[in-house]
């Protein structure tokens, strides 16, 4: 857009290369996020001043060469090119983990510390009011609600609600152990009533690994 003239618009096909010593959230993405390669470059043990002149410099006919005779390794899958599977690498896996909310990030470890009691086996059934009262001390200061964890559970998790319904929920509660004379921590179900998502245990070991 020229000074004094109309702006002329041109088709524009390009790939931004963005640096950063943040290698956990320099940018948002999450988990359905295709358009970025993420790659943690390793430190150099050695530094060398004449590096670009002695050795980069040199190779550029090589490496040309390379370009304009190479064999295409992997098939034109996406409008990135390659598959989404081949480019996914553990630091891609960084960013997608540190970008969740913090709500997030506490739900998927309360749901994981419950699925280490043998009293729950491979699902929980829940409603967002009572994980928000689960969850709500543990990020002190931040302000959310239900509608923030039901959020979460439809869009990032993709779980639909279920008709409505009698579930058990499950709470950690602490009581007096009269063998070990110690007070110990252990599971109660609290019965109730509404439209609940039933979280899996794959669920939250996927969210973890990924």
């Amino acid at each position: 857009e020229a000074k004094s003239k109309d702006i002329i618009t041109i088709d524009f096909i390009g790939k931004f290369i963005l640096l950063s010593n943040n290698e956990d959230n320099f940018i948002q993405m999450d988990k359905e996020d295709k358009r970025f390669f993420v790659v943690k470059v390793p430190i150099l043990k050695e530094k060398d001043p004449h590096f670009l002149k002695n050795k980069l410099a040199p190779e550029i006919p090589a490496f040309l060469n390379f370009i304009a005779n190479r064999e295409i390794t992997y098939p034109d899958k996406s409008r990135l090119w390659f598959a989404s599977e081949v480019f996914e690498t553990e630091a891609l896996r960084k960013v997608v983990v540190s970008s969740r909310s913090k709500i997030e990030k506490e739900l998927i470890n309360w749901f994981d510390e419950m699925f280490c009691y043998e009293a729950i086996e491979n699902e929980i059934k829940c409603i967002p009011k009572l994980l928000y009262n689960e969850i709500k001390e543990r990020i002190r200061g931040f302000n959310f609600a239900p509608v923030d964890i039901e959020k979460i559970m439809k869009e990032n998790w993709k779980l639909i609600p279920e008709q409505n319904q009698r579930f058990n929920f499950p709470r950690i509660v602490e009581r007096y152990n009269e063998g070990q004379k110690v007070m110990v921590t252990d599971i109660d179900f609290f019965n109730t009533v509404g439209r609940c998502f039933t979280i899996k245990k794959e669920l939250i070991e996927s969210l973890q690994n990924f």
